[in-house]
């Protein structure tokens, strides 16, 4: 190794000169006959082939690969896995050359300087004494081995075209030396790990005390393996392998069935025997990794192991419990009794593990599948020791484990934990029979077909979380979660047009602007063999923030979002480690890179998305709100998208603060991305502020009314002034209704504070929400009914002179009658909504309580879709809530009282638990509650025409008084400024609630979020502004308190009447026009 470089460059130049100068003419490529093949080792390369040869990579040069048949020592196995080119090409530095022309025996895994784990050597005019016979390198032009033990790490620059052959090799000063045909060198952290470094696996030879095989000088080197010990057969010059110090018959250990130790086309040791007789060096020892290098056949050399670092697990075998070595898990030998060393896994990508290595803290498979949560998801809180242990010299840790292995009839705890079923606590009965820890409460859970290859049922926690447990799993979550699976792929193949872009949108070009023509290429550049895609995308920058999977893609990495970024990472050949082997297929990039590319329909595209985990997806499943990689990299990269805080769930950026629950732990609505405000039922302070102030005004001012007006009522003498005093109780009734329900409004936001985001439907569904809905539509309806009532009364006795006593049974039954209708008429109203039997009609949605099936509140259309992905296609035709809830009882289990949907009801549409005013055309109640609407729009029109028709008759009745004085023009105007107000009032809440109401319905505008604006200030204005209106003594006390101050309520007369001529009111007292001699009192 103390060559001067650069003599050996010298000499690496002109060998390289020497190599293709004879060769130029031959080599040339005739591009007629060239195409595109597939050269398979255990895995598939894309290369050129023309005629009989190979195209070099990034060049023109042609090269052949035969066999080398020219080793002395040849057997099937060197036919097989050495090679010899004519060729090196010059341009392939890390022998791409090389990749895929080997048998699926011959292991070269990879490397950072070589891209198949091996290279082209070129010896040197050197001699080796190999066996009986001598190899003289370097006397042909190229002897091209490939997968050589001769050259690699032998402490001499063997090879005359490059240094690989002694690169990455282990500090000698460091390392431990394989004594072999030819010395080489391995680090010496590789010694006594349980693998095979040394191909004679010398380094294997002497641990913990115990030896395997026997150190001589035989034709293999200086180590003979223990499988070539004790078979008649002297490998050793002087015979130690067949001596008695190792072969006694008094030694013999055991027996086993002989392993063909050259494969069965080559000799058997033991040809007339179907036995072969085991000694101690033998037990356990590290087999090696060339084919058919085993000694036993059934394993019998791999019990009872001496040293107990070799030991994974105990068992009974043939009537003894014995340890069994690591080297016979998943080997396929009938060793346990119970055959627990072989409950072995082939996980994503081809893996292969034990049961017992997963879930136990380490990635044992490239990817970490083995840790995912496809296998891991509910784990034991219990610990215990595993049965297996493949951890060389450590100590058994206790550990927990899935919960899936409990009670499956097979013992996977040392003591057997795991299948005491005292020691579980069950839950279910037949599909979904299951056991979970003690301290754990069972639960439903959700159903899978009986004969699902997966599983029978799902936990709630594990319930769409992206990981397919059973077959329908993910496809009913998408329906329930209203997942954007439809928008990731864009149609086509070589061709593939955006939505932006497809055929017929020309007339958008002025919106959107024009679209171009892109060949998209992906970070991979220049890639051999593939077919480029040609992508049409708009010329000018877009959005891409409702762009997913294939769209997003396309946009972001062509330079066409505005601020997203591209999130493709560039592919090579350690990726995809989810793909089976077999399966990949592997290119060359015009950088000098090897990549992973995908066959569709005869062409190869590069179309992979590599995670961080080395596992790979397709471009439709990058930035498409799923975690398709498993470690979140094909999504956290990605702008157009909002990861629930707890849950790790990916939502649309247009679904956070919009009002409609779509993470499981609520974080879109109720997180730090939404504004303080909009966590509470009531949004800002303003709100709280006038629904505390509001609310405690209208129940004092009416609870005052109804105080001073009740027993006015049961005195009054005529039947006109009862009625009117009887309707001034029932406008203050209804208001103080209202009041009260500002107050409780209040009240419960003040209770929840910024908790009530994620209580809400706690509250929507609660029988609070419904009480507090019937109250105010009780007092808002009862207000306005009795208003117009009187308002009726008042322009019907507006020329009435004659009363009529109050307390004949007649006068009776007309109050009785006439109060009977105004309050059953508001409790119609109001209680007609929560029928049972009208439900379809009514009932918003459900809401199921913890189950991660159904976020926020469930509509019927999204209950059918969900229904028809589990169960199949069925008729179109309308479901009823008694279906829907009865099937989505047969999705889950009912061993704990199945699943129940709470109703969110008619007044459970917002927060504020108000009538249901705002409705669009599909909402099915919408008919009464525009019939709601419009009854109450007559109503004002009703009092607004009877007030004005009352000023008109005042006003002609005081036009023929022949007296005009000041106080009568006094008394006029007080009275037009009254009507006015009420008329005003009236019109304030209602007209431009009415007309957002209409708007809303015709979708011109989204009004639902000004539910709270209605509910707490415009509506109930009238509840407080009426007692001022309808009673002159709230308005004396008022003016009172102004004029008097300290006097205070002294000098105010009680009464709704001063005296004859000194006021006119509209109130239910009496109205006077005329002189003093001669009064013409009105009910009005």
């Amino acid at each position: 190794m103390g060559e001067d470089p650069s003599c050996f460059t010298v000499v690496l130049l002109a060998t390289l000169m020497l190599f293709f100068s004879p060769s130029t003419a031959e080599n040339l490529i005739d591009q007629e006959e060239c195409r595109l093949v597939e050269v398979k080792q255990e895995k598939r390369y894309l290369k050129i082939k023309c005629g009989s040869k190979y195209k070099c990579p990034r060049s023109d040069v042609l090269y052949s690969v035969e066999r080398y048949r020219d080793d002395p020592a040849w057997n099937k196995w060197a036919a097989d896995c050495t090679l010899k080119y004519d060729v090196q090409c010059l341009n392939d530095p890390k022998f791409y050359e090389v990749c895929g022309h080997n048998r699926e025996g011959c292991k070269t895994g990879t490397s950072d300087t070589k891209f198949c784990g091996t290279y082209i050597c070129q010896y040197q005019n050197q001699t080796y004494t190999y066996m009986d016979g001598t190899i003289t390198f370097g006397t042909r032009m190229l002897s091209g081995i490939v997968n050589t033990r001769y050259a690699n790490c032998d402490m001499h620059h063997t090879c005359s075209n490059t240094l690989l052959d002694e690169e990455g090799c282990a500090d000698p000063d460091q390392a431990f030396i394989c004594k072999g045909e030819i010395d080489t060198l391995i680090p010496a952290e590789h010694v006594c790990d349980l693998k095979c470094d040394c191909y004679r696996c010398n380094e294997e030879a002497h641990c913990n005390n115990q030896t395997y095989g026997v150190d001589c000088d035989s034709i293999y080197g200086w180590h003979l393996h223990a499988m070539y010990n004790c078979n008649d057969y002297n490998e050793c010059r002087e015979g130690e392998d067949e001596s008695d110090t190792h072969c006694s018959p008094d030694k013999i250990v055991r027996y086993c069935v002989p392993g063909d130790l050259h494969g069965p086309d080559y000799y058997n040791f033991f040809p007339d025997e179907f036995i072969r007789p085991l000694y101690a060096h033998q037990i356990c020892a590290t087999p090696r990794l060339a084919p058919f290098a085993w000694t036993c056949q059934d394993g019998m050399d791999q019990i009872n192991c001496t040293d107990t670092t070799r030991v994974a697990m105990e068992c009974e075998v043939r009537g003894h419990v014995t340890t069994v070595s690591v080297f016979a898990l998943c080997r396929g030998y009938d060793l346990c009794s119970d055959g627990y060393q072989n409950n072995c896994y082939e996980v994503e990508g081809g893996c292969l593990l034990h049961k017992t290595q997963l879930c136990d803290g380490h990635n044992d498979c490239p990817d970490g599948t083995d840790e995912s949560k496809t296998y891991c998801s509910t784990m034991s809180r219990t610990q215990c020791v595993r049965r297996v242990s493949l951890r060389p010299g450590s100590s058994k840790a206790k550990m927990e484990f899935p919960l899936s292995w409990v009670m499956d009839g097979v013992v996977d705890c040392e003591g057997g934990i795991d299948e005491k079923e005292e020691s579980w606590l069950r839950c279910g009965r037949d599909l979904s029979r299951r056991y979970i820890e003690m301290e754990s409460g069972c639960r439903d859970v959700f159903l899978c077909d009986k004969g699902d290859p997966l599983s029978t049922f799902v936990d709630f926690d594990d319930l769409c979380d992206k990981v397919a447990s059973c077959g329908k799993e993910n496809r009913v979550c998408e329906q329930a979660k209203s997942l954007i699976s439809t928008w990731d792929a864009v149609p086509g193949e070589k061709v593939k047009r955006t939505s932006f872009c497809q055929r017929g949108l020309d007339s958008l070009a002025p919106l959107r602007g024009s679209c171009t023509k892109h060949s998209f290429e992906g970070p991979d550049k220049g890639i051999l063999g593939i077919s480029t895609t040609d992508v049409y995308i708009p010329s000018d920058k877009q959005e891409c923030e409702q762009a997913y999977g294939e769209l997003y893609v396309f946009l972001s990495c062509s330079g066409k979002c505005k601020t997203a970024k591209c999130p493709l990472t560039q592919v090579d050949q350690t990726s995809c480690s989810d793909i089976p082997v077999k399966d990949q297929v592997l290119s060359l990039t015009e950088d000098y890179r090897m990549t992973i590319v995908v066959k569709r329909k005869g062409e190869y595209f590069s179309h992979y998305f590599s995670c961080r985990n080395k596992r790979c997806t397709t471009y439709d499943k990058v930035c498409n709100l799923v975690n398709d990689c498993g470690d979140q990299s094909d999504e956290e990269n990605c702008q157009n998208h909002y990861r629930c805080k707890d849950t790790g769930e990916y939502v649309p950026l247009s679904s956070v603060c919009d009002g409609s629950v779509d993470c499981r732990d609520y974080s879109d609505e109720c997180g730090d991305s939404c504004s303080e405000s909009s966590r509470n039922l009531l949004q800002n302070l303003s709100l709280k502020a006038f629904a505390w102030v509001s609310g405690v005004l209208a129940t004092l001012l009416n609870l005052f009314i109804i105080g001073s007006h009740a027993k006015e009522v049961y005195d009054s003498r005529y039947l006109r002034s009862r009625i009117d005093k009887l309707l001034i109780l029932l406008v203050a009734l209804g208001d103080f209704s209202i009041g009260v329900y500002l107050l409780s409004i209040a009240a419960v936001d003040h209770h929840y504070q910024e908790q009530f985001c994620r209580l809400k439907f706690q509250w929507l569904t609660s029988g609070h929400c419904n009480a507090l809905g019937v109250l105010s539509t009780i007092g808002s309806q009862l207000s306005l009914f009795s208003m117009a009532s009187l308002s009726i009364s008042r322009v019907v006795n507006i020329n009435s002179l004659v009363q009529k006593e109050s307390k004949t049974w007649t006068s009776r039954i007309k109050v009785l009658t006439l109060l009977t209708t105004l309050l059953l008429s508001s409790l119609a109203v109001a209680f007609f909504p929560l029928l049972p039997v009208l439900e379809d009609f009514f009932v918003n949605g459900l809401h199921y309580d913890k189950v991660t099936l159904f976020t926020g509140m469930v509509v019927k259309d999204t209950h059918y879709r969900i229904l028809q992905s589990y169960n199949g296609r069925y008729r179109n035709e309308p479901l009823s809530w008694t279906r829907i809830r009865l099937m989505v009882r047969e999705m889950f289990s009912k061993d704990y009282g199945g699943v129940q949907g709470s109703k969110v009801e008619f007044y459970g549409s917002d927060s504020v638990c108000i009538f249901k005013y705002l409705v669009t055309q599909s909402d099915p109640q919408h008919i009464f509650s525009l019939a709601i609407l419009l009854l109450n729009f007559l109503c004002f029109i009703l009092i607004s025409v009877c007030y004005i028709v009352i000023q008109y008759f005042v006003s002609r009745s005081s036009s023929r008084v022949t007296t005009d004085t000041p106080a009568s023009r006094r008394r006029e105007l007080k009275l037009q400024t009254k009507i006015s107000i009420i008329i005003a009032t009236d019109f304030l809440c209602w007209i431009p609630f009415i007309v957002v109401c209409l708007l809303h319905f015709f979708e011109v505008i989204d009004a639902t979020s000004w539910y709270p604006l209605f509910s707490i200030i415009i509506l109930p204005l009238n509840s407080i502004i009426n007692p001022l209106l309808y009673s002159d003594l709230v308005t004396k006390i008022i003016r009172g308190f102004i004029q008097t101050g300290s006097r205070g309520l002294s000098t105010i007369r009680t009464g709704g009447v001063s005296g004859v001529g000194e006021s006119m009111s509209v109130t239910g007292t009496e109205v006077r026009t005329g002189t003093r001699d001669k009064a013409e009192t009105t009910g009005v």
